[in-house]
């Protein structure tokens, strides 16, 4: 199933991309370790260190790996719901 972008917002300055997904908005790993405040270049890598250490923590409605279009192909992008985006700033040392 591909998540279809639904609009953007902003966290503290930050634009983040909000995804509809199984009827349910969603943000990607990258998009949740910028405002958890990692750099960008290292926010997808960080957050998928975090989830890999706790994944026993996380259920399928917290995170899960989808199909997102970006401008030039789809690619399997992890997402995660609000309180995935929670259970993400318990395990950050951010």
């Amino acid at each position: 199933m591909t998540a279809q972008s639904l609009t953007l917002a902003e966290y503290f300055g930050t634009p983040v991309s909000i995804h509809f997904h199984a009827g349910a908005r969603w943000i990607t790993a990258e998009a949740a370790g910028i405002c958890l405040g990692y750099a960008a270049d290292q926010a997808r890598v960080a957050v998928g260190k975090i989830h890999a250490r706790h994944e026993d923590e996380f259920t399928a409605a917290d995170t899960c790996v989808t199909n997102l279009v970006t401008r030039v192909q789809e690619r399997a992008t992890r997402i995660f719901s609000a309180t995935g985006c929670i259970k993400l700033g318990f395990f950050a040392h951010t």
